[in-house]
């Protein structure tokens, strides 16, 4: 669907997922299944990579609704909703993205939760 340039948007499968968007991203750029089921990567010529899964995430469901140029990046004049990890990605993203952990979130640059 990318190589012909088709929107696409991810999001949670629950209950067949877990609610971690940063499990889901993992699962979708090695995918394997979050429950360690099966043996090996699951379809790896699905495989996406870390910056189209953000991308997927992000952008991509903002860009289906009019607000598009509201939300949806960290970009000068949107509403600055993100959240910060406990440490950083490794360049290029390996496994350990499933165990990092949010440590605060803002919804309009505003702080709205902070890890105890």
């Amino acid at each position: 669907m990318l190589q012909h340039k088709v929107p696409v948007v991810f999001g949670s499968d629950w209950a067949t997922s877990p609610l971690s968007p940063l499990t889901q991203i993992n699962d979708a750029v090695f995918r394997e299944s979050p429950f360690g089921l099966g043996d090996g990567p699951w379809h790896p010529e699905q495989a996406v990579t870390f910056d189209e899964a953000l991308f997927a995430y992000t952008q991509a469901g903002a860009n289906m609704t009019p607000w598009a140029d509201q939300i949806g990046s960290i970009s000068t004049g949107k509403w600055a909703d993100f959240v910060v990890l406990d440490a950083k990605l490794p360049d290029p993203v390996d496994r350990s993205i499933r165990k990092r952990h949010v440590e605060a979130t803002y919804v309009a640059g505003t702080e709205v939760y902070r890890a105890k």
